[in-house]
């Protein structure tokens, strides 16, 4: 194995739970992620989340062997992507960040997105105005 160092290994664990969560979160949701005619709106073509779930999908069959593709994917069913071995993380967090898939790349959108989603379904708390006291 490369020596590799420290950073790029909290790098790759990084990537790879950026991805993982954002995955789920796709995944997971109920609304349906129906495939649509790419737009190319000045020379990009706008990330869909069926897209990027292909993409996480794709990445790790060609990264993995099948037996380790085969956990990675009974632990995305089960929602438990802490339960894929370290050094499967590791390999899988260094694939995505060479094909530019982190919250940094051309799916920034999504994450975007998916951030904005969890903050206004958030509890906030209600926040009463507290009326003057009567001075006798």
């Amino acid at each position: 194995m490369p020596d590799i160092s420290y950073e790029h290994l909290v790098h790759c664990l990084d990537a790879y739970a950026s991805v993982t969560s954002l995955y789920l979160s796709y995944k997971g949701n109920p609304k349906p992620v129906a495939p649509r005619r790419a737009k190319l709106k000045q020379g990009v073509v706008a990330a869909l989340p069926i897209d990027f779930i292909c993409d996480v999908e794709i990445k790790a069959k060609r990264a993995l062997t099948s037996a380790d593709c085969r956990i990675f994917a009974r632990c995305m069913h089960e929602c438990k992507p802490g339960d894929v071995p370290q050094l499967t993380q590791i390999l899988l967090g260094d694939t995505w960040m060479r094909h530019d898939m982190g919250y940094d790349s051309h799916y920034s959108v999504l994450y975007f997105r998916a951030k904005n989603d969890l903050a206004r379904d958030r509890e906030e708390p209600t926040h009463f105005v507290e009326e003057p006291e009567e001075q006798s």
